[in-house]
């Protein structure tokens, strides 16, 4: 009994606390776990061959072998929040770009924050607002708020990339290039809440704007993913020990 009481209040100390402090690279999931990111109830899709180089072309849609791919994933382990974006290449001699997770966080049509694997100035995973209006048919799509840092990672721990992926648009090897960042961090900026949050994947030559691959129509977010605090996440573990506890006690 004493040892099952243990187990209920150290859940309830990872609630309140958010979880632990990734020291080790994130242990992302398999690829069956991953969720799909969709558009209007279909695959999230973006049109091959549209920016260059290869390795900033998201893909996503139909590929030549007649199946569909999805341009990206997300997923939430309870302690970090986690995307997955399907690139055309993964050239790693020529990999002075920026990948980012725009994110639509308020209900309206322009994008909130960017999370992003900045392999161009900082070398850093890095989550900073963005300023603007969002209109994708513009050469830069919106400024990112560079002076503002929310939070940083090391690329080591929060990205990965280099991932080969099944797809084969442009009749070549597709990529995954993968970001995370911690629950507690994401909710400690967002307006408190915000559960339902919108995404356009992104590539860029420069960390402070949005200027290489965007969604190929106006006013293209994704279907909203529900993201739940981290605390929701973890009292429910608690509930569920305490419940466990119960149970067995009941069948003594």
């Amino acid at each position: 009994m004493k040892r099952l009481t243990l187990i209920a209040g150290v859940l309830v100390l990872f609630a309140i606390a958010g979880g632990p402090v990734a020291s080790a690279a994130v242990a992302w999931p398999a690829d069956s776990a991953w969720i799909p990111l969709t558009h209007n109830g279909t695959n999230y899709w973006d049109v091959p061959n549209d920016y260059s180089p290869a390795q900033v072309d998201i893909v996503g849609g139909i590929d030549p072998g007649g199946t569909n791919y999805t341009a990206g994933f997300w997923f939430n382990d309870g302690t970090n929040l986690m995307f997955r974006m399907r690139c055309d290449d993964f050239n790693v001699a020529s990999h002075n770009y920026v990948w980012q997770i725009m994110m639509e966080t308020t209900g309206d049509s322009n994008l909130d924050f960017s999370l992003q694997a900045d392999h161009k100035s900082d070398n850093r995973v890095e989550f900073h607002p963005v300023t603007g209006t969002t209109d994708f048919s513009q050469p830069v799509v919106n400024s990112v708020d560079i002076a503002t840092l929310l939070w940083s990672g090391d690329l080591a721990v929060y990205h990965d990339h280099g991932l080969l992926a099944p797809s084969v648009f442009n009749n070549n090897a597709d990529y995954f290039m993968e970001i995370a960042m911690p629950l507690t961090n994401f909710f400690t900026n967002v307006p408190l809440g915000t559960n339902l949050v919108h995404i356009v994947l992104a590539t860029s030559a420069d960390h402070n704007q949005l200027n290489k691959d965007r969604p190929d129509q106006l006013n293209f977010f994704s279907d909203p993913i529900f993201v739940p605090e981290p605390g929701t996440i973890a009292l429910l573990a608690a509930g569920a020990a305490f419940g466990f506890v119960r149970r067995r006690r009941s069948r003594r």
